[in-house]
């Protein structure tokens, strides 16, 4: 008898998606943690680094992208530094030469029982669009060229 009923509820696809849904809510629940704390640590990591560690010989650093592990023990800071190669590379060896003291800057600024390990990498994201952008407008200065 109970095979039947859920053979029906299985078949019905919003409750299937229902069910779906309760066996996995806590995963559910952990991405959205893991999204809430990422977003506090951008937002603390972002005014650290652009009060201590911006301007100057360094390029213009903005903190783009927070991603952290589910366990919250390794957060992945993703760094776009406006400013030429040498600047760039400048500023990502001093974050990460610094790092303990970002941490430790970091962790007074949170309300958490642990802090995660920061590893730093740099965004490049700026660069491939104005890559993109500059093929594209050859590309359509060499038809425009080709119709004339």
């Amino acid at each position: 008898m109970f095979k039947n009923h859920f053979r029906l509820l299985n078949e019905n696809p919003f409750v299937a998606e229902g069910l779906h849904f309760l066996a996995e809510g806590k995963d559910a629940e952990m991405s959205i943690r893991t999204e809430r704390v990422a977003s506090v640590i951008r937002h603390e990591l972002g005014t650290i680094i652009s009060r201590e560690y911006s301007g100057g010989d360094l390029g213009f650093s903005t903190v783009t992208e927070v991603r952290v592990t589910a366990d919250l023990k390794l957060a992945k800071v993703y760094i776009s530094v406006f400013g030429n190669n040498q600047q760039r590379t400048m500023t990502m060896a001093r974050l990460e030469h610094e790092k303990p003291q970002i941490r430790a800057l970091l962790a007074s600024h949170l309300n958490m029982r642990f802090t995660p390990d920061l590893q730093f990498y740099s965004d490049t994201t700026m660069d491939n669009v104005e890559n993109l952008e500059r093929l594209i407008k050859k590309i359509h200065d060499d038809d425009s060229n080709k119709t004339k």
